[in-house]
């Protein structure tokens, strides 16, 4: 999936369901400009976030659910950065 972050446009949000006991890791690719914030929740009060901290740097997620459920992905920019990005969902 791609999206961007603009001004007026801080973010995406992208939603899927997982089987229990299948690993799978969330992987965000920005362009240079955009320091992206990768966070995904899930069951069971499952929060994480990737931040490496600087524009164009890749973000990862894995998450190795033990409960099968939905799962909310949210893709933002730190600060007011902006830029595009590529999201892949990737099994374990």
């Amino acid at each position: 999936m791609s999206g961007g972050i603009e001004a007026g446009n801080p973010g995406g949000v992208f939603q899927f369901d997982a089987r229990a006991n299948q690993p799978f890791a969330v992987e965000l690719g920005p362009d240079n400009s955009l320091d992206a914030v990768l966070e995904v929740k899930g069951p069971g009060g499952f929060d994480e976030y990737a931040d490496a901290g600087s524009s164009g740097a890749e973000e990862e997620v894995i998450v190795n659910n033990r409960v099968a459920g939905r799962y909310l992905v949210v893709v933002t920019g730190y600060e007011s950065t902006t830029g595009e990005y590529e999201l892949s969902l990737q099994s374990r």
